[in-house]
């Protein structure tokens, strides 16, 4: 992140691609996107407040926003 205190990316422990984003501070880590296809490239917004991503949902890897606040996928590519 920005600030330095998170950390974004990807993990393949459940043998599907997922993205997690770490807190540097305390270890505690969120994961945010999972399921099959690809999952990756976060990249955090300039403000820290949203991760863009790379997320296969309906079969097509297409780009989306997550918003820390609200918690919601938002797709940005079709």
């Amino acid at each position: 992140a920005p600030d330095g205190g998170r950390l974004a990316y990807v993990s393949f422990e459940d043998r599907n691609s997922a993205i997690y984003v770490q807190d540097i501070r305390t270890g505690g880590r969120q994961k945010l996107v999972s399921g099959p296809g690809i999952n990756s490239a976060p990249s955090f917004s300039p403000d820290g407040a949203r991760l863009v991503v790379i997320f296969t949902h309906a079969a097509t890897p297409e780009i989306y926003t997550y918003s820390f606040a609200s918690r919601q996928l938002t797709r940005l590519t079709y």
